[in-house]
């Protein structure tokens, strides 16, 4: 067969192939196509049959609610008036709506009033037993329902699909309670499913629920409404018939719908499919005549003639060859066989010079005469004679013993290529090694032997020292501390030394069967150690890496392995080093940097990590994320009552209810102490967070069991957000830490989430003990002076000092507006010196008009006692400024004392008492008002609070009654009574009439400067109305 006739077949065979291949291609993709599109029609007949028959349940669920939220039906269920009945529910009614039945019932499910309208007659009918029946197996499709409830859909009423609502009775208003419940419903029968398909040009026909149709279909599809609807779809012919299940309204099947459509699609997509198949055939016979043409003229006409000239070629190899014209590839081939041709002819006489310079002797014998017909000068000069006299020489003469008759090869006892080693002996006498192979070869159709000598003296030497080096390696190989394995070429180990048997605790016999990579590593991590292996082989390099090794005993040990590749051989050697302590010990040390190693939580370094972590990812992906501080509130009274021990098991406790009342992906860690902090990432909103703040307050609200004791322990948490409130981890930690200090603050046992308002009460609060730092330094103080009065004479007897700040403005600054942060900050022990050394220095020389000295009364704070130094701090005060102690008293609050009675305020105010300094109970009634300390500690004055002062006289207070009974107590403990607040003079009255003594308020004077004072100790206490403008009167500046 020549090439046009091949050529032609192939191609016409290629184009039926291509035209039977997009036959049923073209034919399995249209028709699937069409068959696809007829299968999404199926779909939606079957949703618009749904939403259909749904809307026809929204339109009776919308009758319903007419009539069920109505005044006069409300009214009917409680008097069961006929005429509501008559009015609202003729029999007209029935017929405009399409309604079979309409039910009332009450809050107990019984039915008050029914109604069943047969539709085929027109006439009333008794309520079918079916439909009472159908109802009293289901009692909570009437009773009970609340006002929001409403029960719509369709159910099986022994075999008959029925649409019906049911909704509460209410009144006009929409409003509750709900009186009772009313239904309506009608029968789906085929007219109406019918009727209903007519109106939206749809084919719709009932199905009976058993017989042939299926109970499970094969499809699902949501509606507009989000209903899902199970149907399927089958072809009849020209039709395309869809099958929909209604379901009841409780998830039970109820009936089937037949929906029928023509199959339109079908056909357009038989007739796209014969109109491609025609267009393809006449295309491809022109397309295959037009390519046929064109190979002959490009292809085939110049092969021929390319192979004439190959022919050519092969008969006259050192002529001259002609070429094809032009710049193709057949062109060029044809240029290329000439340049073959040269090739050839520089090839052999390359060969022949090579032959000359191989370090190998090239022999070629005659098999026949077995004499040398050609040889190179390397095989002249290994069998000792001179190139020139070699040729003719038989080969057993100089390279062979054996005789003519018994040539190894010949007889068939050596295989062509197999390599011999032979010694020959030299002219001089020395032997030489030589390896030789013999294999036939065919020259211009005559067979001969072509032998190679190759001289392997050298290599013979040179295998023997490995050999020796061999047996060393394998001294030193069993002798290796290092657990070692050697593995031959195909990676197998064969040979192990002693530590390797105790690293793995395999027995000798495993490795006698060969070790494998799955027989020491876990599977997940043999194709990694068997690629890394096979760098070694290509590189040379040795390969490195931890791995772990199984071990026998099924324990898994960690290991450093090494594999290195014997030099000179394609075998390689496996070393390991047990890192199983060291990485025990490594774990151990990751522990403990990054847990806490009480509670088994993060620490403080790992949550900086995870936070810094998270933050990145909120910033890359647009996220947010939230930090939870939470402190356990008074956990120090557990410490201090109950021991560490206790404390420590209060806190593991707590780090489990805190871990218990997150999310799962939530961090939880201890920054320590009775500090926990939450991480919150993605937080949905603003009201998660709040749940999750307050599901922590209530985790801590049940009580901690410590051995035989239970401990109430509450929790503040602070909450602050990124990046609404900290654009980095260390200020949004910052803002949750002052939001969980608003909590305790706030109360306790509480949450708060940050908000900037904190921060500006932050910041107020810092710039505020800032300024007052700086003015301690300048001593920006100064004092207002109260007189204490002798009640009797009206005479001052002593003086109250109260401390007053100048701030940077110049402005006189009561203590209401600065003490408490001076207390919280700790500033308020300098300020209590610097009024005592500024009110001993001023008052040094004060004496009334009868020249005797004036009591000084200071304040103390309670921080100044929980502190220490009280005592010395007074002595050295006295000292510098030469004040008498028996003048000096000093005023403290009940609640110095009751913080620490016994370990350090008494023992503080007893030596204070015991050098002659006088101890004032200030704002007595207020606090604890024990008789405990008031019995055993040196209080010599009580002063009685302005609070109970301000109430003498007026009606229906017990002020006058509270003020007798703490003047009463004084007398019969043989105290003193000062009465702050003093204002009228009918309080002055009574507390003369009651024996009090002494007293002190804006009556006698305000606070005043200490010029002011002088003046009012020269002149006398002027009445009531001259003190206007004497002082400081503003109601801030009274007595603290």
């Amino acid at each position: 067969m020549n090439l046009r006739l091949r050529l032609f077949l192939i191609i016409l065979a290629a184009f039926l192939g291509l035209a039977g291949i997009y036959t049923l291609v073209s034919r399995h993709i249209v028709l699937e196509s069409f068959a696809s599109l007829e299968k999404k029609i199926a779909g939606e007949n079957a949703k618009r049959a749904a939403n259909i028959i749904g809307a026809e349940v929204e339109y009776l669920d919308r009758l319903v609610k007419d009539r069920a939220w109505w005044d006069d039906t409300c009214e009917f269920v409680a008097t069961r008036d006929e005429k509501y009945v008559r009015s609202a529910l003729p029999k007209e009614t029935f017929i405009d709506q399409q309604l079979n039945a309409i039910l009332i019932y009450d809050l107990q499910g019984a039915m008050v009033w029914g109604r069943f309208f047969d539709l085929e007659t027109s006439a009333w009918a008794p309520v079918p037993e079916t439909l009472d029946a159908a109802l009293t197996r289901h009692p909570e499709l009437v009773r009970p329902i609340s006002e929001s409830t409403v029960h719509a859909g369709v159910i099986l009423l022994y075999g008959k699909p029925f649409i019906f609502s049911c909704r509460p009775i209410l009144t006009s208003e929409n409003a509750g309670p709900s009186r009772g419940a009313m239904l309506m419903g009608r029968y789906m029968t085929k007219d109406l499913l019918s009727g209903m398909g007519e109106r939206f040009d749809l084919d719709m026909r009932l199905l009976p629920l058993g017989g042939q149709q299926p109970t499970e279909l094969l499809e699902t599809t949501e509606t507009l409404t989000g209903t899902k609807i199970r149907w399927r779809h089958s072809v009849d012919g020209s039709l395309l018939r869809t099958t929909l299940r209604i379901d009841d309204v409780f998830g039970n099947p109820a009936t089937f719908v037949l929906i029928e459509a023509p199959r339109e699609i079908h056909a357009l997509g038989k007739v796209a499919f014969v109109n491609s198949m025609l267009a393809l055939c006449v295309g491809g016979l022109l397309l295959m005549g037009v390519v046929y043409a064109l190979l002959e003229q490009r292809i085939t006409s110049r092969v021929v003639r390319l192979s004439q000239i190959a022919d050519t070629a092969l008969k006259d190899d050192e002529g001259k060859l002609a070429h094809l014209s032009g710049s193709d590839e057949l062109a060029a081939v044809s240029r290329k066989i000439g340049a073959m041709m040269d090739s050839l002819r520089e090839s052999r006489g390359f060969l022949s010079t090579m032959l000359d310079s191989l370090d190998a002797g090239v022999v070629l014998i005659d098999p026949h005469e077995r004499v040398i017909v050609e040889a190179n000068s390397r095989a002249a000069w290994l069998a000792g004679v001179p190139a020139g006299q070699i040729v003719g020489r038989s080969c057993f003469e100089l390279f062979c013993t054996s005789h003519a008759s018994a040539c190894p090869f010949l007889a068939g006892n050596i295989r062509p290529g197999e390599p011999m080693v032979r010694v020959l002996e030299g002219p001089n006498g020395a032997s030489r090694s030589i390896l030789k192979t013999v294999t036939r070869v065919s020259r211009e159709g005559k067979e001969y032997l072509l032998e190679t000598f190759l001289d392997v003296t050298e290599h013979e030497r040179t295998k023997q020292s490995l050999a020796e080096s061999e047996l060393l390696y394998r001294t030193i190989f069993m002798n290796s501390g290092a657990a070692s394995l050697l593995l031959n070429e195909q990676g197998v180990g064969t040979m192990a030394n002693e530590g390797f048997f105790e690293l793995t605790g395999l027995e000798p016999e495993a490795v006698q069967a060969g070790l494998r990579w799955e027989d020491l590593f876990p599977a997940e991590e043999v194709a990694n150690i068997q690629a890394l292996a096979g760098t070694v082989g290509t590189s040379g390099k040795a390969l490195c890496l931890e791995a772990t090794l199984a071990h026998a005993s099924g324990k898994p040990h960690s290991v450093y392995l090494t594999l290195a590749r014997v030099p000179g051989s394609d075998r390689g050697v496996l070393s390991m080093v047990d890192l199983t302590e060291q990485r025990r010990y490594q774990h151990e040390l990751y522990n403990k940097a990054y847990f806490d190693q009480l509670t088994g939580l993060p620490n403080r370094t790992m949550f900086s990590m995870r936070l810094e972590a998270a933050i990145v990812r909120a910033r890359r992906e647009g996220g947010g994320l939230a930090i939870m501080l939470l402190d356990l509130d008074d956990f120090k009274n557990v410490n201090d009552t109950m021991g560490h021990l206790a404390g420590d098991e209060m806190l593991r406790k707590a780090g489990k209810r805190v871990n218990q009342a997150v999310r799962k992906d939530d961090l939880v860690a201890r920054l320590g102490g009775d500090e926990f902090v939450v991480l919150v990432e993605r937080p949905h909103d603003e009201n998660l967070l709040q749940r999750m703040a307050a599901r922590l307050v209530r985790a801590f609200a049940e009580p901690f069991h410590l051995g035989d004791r239970e401990i109430f322990a509450s929790t503040s948490v602070g909450v602050a957000r990124f990046p609404q409130d900290g654009n980095d981890a260390e200020a949004v930690l910052k803002n949750a830490d002052l939001a969980m200090y608003e909590a305790k603050n706030s109360g306790k046992h509480a949450y708060r989430l940050f908000s900037g308002e904190m921060n500006a009460r932050l910041l107020r609060k810092v710039n505020l003990e800032a300024e007052l730092r700086k003015s301690i330094g300048q001593r920006r103080f100064v004092l207002r002076y109260q007189p204490i009065v002798d009640v009797a004479s009206r005479s001052i007897v002593g003086m109250e000092a109260l401390l007053r700040w100048i701030d940077e403005s110049g402005r006189v600054v009561p203590p209401s507006q600065f003490m408490p942060e001076a207390e919280e900050c700790g500033l308020v022990v300098q300020m209590d010196r610097l009024a005592l050394e500024i009110a001993c220095r001023e008052t040094l020389r004060w004496k009334n008009g009868g020249e005797a000295p004036l009591k000084l009364s200071v304040n103390l704070s309670a921080q100044h006692f929980a502190l220490g130094g009280v005592e010395s701090m007074v002595t050295e005060v006295l000292a510098a400024t030469g004040f008498p102690a028996s003048r000096l008293g000093l005023e403290i609050t009940e609640t110095a004392l009751i913080k620490d009675l016994k370990s350090a305020t008494a023992p503080v105010l007893k030596a204070l008492s015991a050098k002659g300094v006088s101890i004032s109970l200030d704002d007595f009634g207020t606090g604890y008002s024990s008789l405990a300390y008031l019995k055993h500690l040196p209080i010599s004055v009580l002063k009685i609070d302005r609070l109970f002062v301000s109430d003498i006289g007026t009606p229906g207070s017990d002020g006058s009654v509270l003020v007798r009974g703490m003047i009463s107590l004084a007398e019969s403990l043989g105290l003193a009574v000062v009465a702050e607040g003093v204002e009228t003079e009918e309080q002055l009255a009574f507390l003369r009439s009651q024996g009090c003594a002494l007293a002190q308020g804006f009556l006698f004077a305000p606070p005043l400067t200490a010029q002011a004072f002088m003046d009012l100790l020269s002149q006398g206490l002027p009445a009531p109305s001259d003190l206007e403008g004497a002082g400081d009167l503003s109601p801030a500046e009274q007595p603290a």
